[in-house]
């Protein structure tokens, strides 16, 4: 379910494999791929609920379990390599999924987080992207200029340049 409207270009961005033989347009084509409808603008909207239902997200993405949810069916070597994420806040001081994002960098999960698009300038990187654990990706336009709606850096959190990529983003 894409709740925000972007996910084929997001999905594109990730895994997506061309339209010929050996032609890639994304970071990894053919790799296997789930989607979390945790945090989606209707699921669990507003306040805490969106931050729960993140978290909630994260715990299932360290040890995943069967559609039941139950624990005793938590399965911790079907955690993927990878988390890609293009959702956030624009407060670039929300710290409330940090631990969350240590962990998964602690079991060798690397956490992507989209810079945020907050049409902002400086310090404007939103959390999670903004987190020193998480790898933050930009936007650019078709002239390789940082796209006018990415979130800039620096982090909010001191010797933090984000975001450590970027790449295209508009009318993708």
């Amino acid at each position: 379910y894409d709740c925000s409207g972007h996910g084929t270009h997001t999905m594109g961005t990730m895994v997506g494999q061309g339209r010929g033989p050996g032609e890639q347009i994304g970071m990894a084509p053919g790799a296997t791929w789930i989607a979390l409808p945790g945090i989606c603008e209707g699921t669990m909207p507003g306040g805490i609920r969106d931050d729960i239902g993140g978290l909630k997200a994260f715990q299932w993405l360290l040890c995943p379990t069967d559609l039941s949810g139950d624990l005793s069916t938590a399965d911790c070597s079907k955690a993927p390599d990878v988390v890609n994420n293009s959702w956030g806040s624009a407060n670039p001081v929300n710290d409330v999924f940090r631990p969350a994002i240590q962990r998964l960098r602690a079991a060798g999960i690397a956490p992507v987080f989209a810079a945020g698009n907050p049409d902002a300038g400086v310090g404007s990187i939103g959390s999670p992207a903004s987190i020193p654990e998480a790898i933050s990706v930009g936007a650019t336009d078709s002239e390789d200029r940082v796209a006018y709606f990415s979130g800039r850096g620096p982090s909010f959190y001191p010797s933090e340049q984000k975001p450590e990529l970027s790449a295209p983003g508009v009318d993708v």
